[in-house]
């Protein structure tokens, strides 16, 4: 081998020296700029899930449970409630026919009492037509409170 004056050899170990620090310098500013790649990709991926979580308007578990009771109840009543009205409706109508049938009847005595007070003729084809008994009614008991002076009282 050659061998080299000590001034080469000496600046030939200088240049090596600078180029190993060199290279090691630019490992590390690699690695800190990949590192620096890498943290702003985390960022924008944190960000893009804020915003994502933010379009759905999460709320906690149990104000969405509560909310979905609370629809459940309002349903739940909201039925009642129409059932309450249908079965109201179907009272009435038991209530005016109950009703009617009692007029039919309180008429059709009055026609009577007034045919045996002699205020009205007689009917010619047999006795008239008789309505049913009224609830509760089992015959004559309540004429006297029915008919006053010939009106009807309700």
């Amino acid at each position: 081998m050659i061998s080299l004056p000590p001034i080469l050899d000496l600046a030939s170990k200088q240049a090596l020296k600078a180029r190993d620090n060199y290279v090691l310098q630019m490992q590390r500013r690699t690695a800190e700029a990949m590192q620096l790649i890498n943290q702003s990709k985390q960022a924008k991926l944190q960000e893009q899930l804020a915003q994502t979580m933010e379009s759905f308007q999460i709320g906690d578990d149990a104000s969405t449970f509560n909310e979905m009771r609370d629809k459940i109840d309002r349903r739940a009543a909201a039925a009642e409630a129409k059932l309450q009205l249908g079965s109201a409706s179907v009272d009435n109508q038991m209530h005016e026919i109950e009703r009617e049938a009692m007029d039919m009847q309180l008429q059709d005595r009055l026609l009577a009492y007034k045919r045996e007070m002699g205020l009205l003729p007689a009917s010619t084809g047999g006795s008239a037509p008789q309505a049913l008994p009224a609830e509760g009614e089992t015959g004559g008991e309540q004429t006297s409170a029915v008919v006053n002076n010939g009106n009807r009282s309700n």
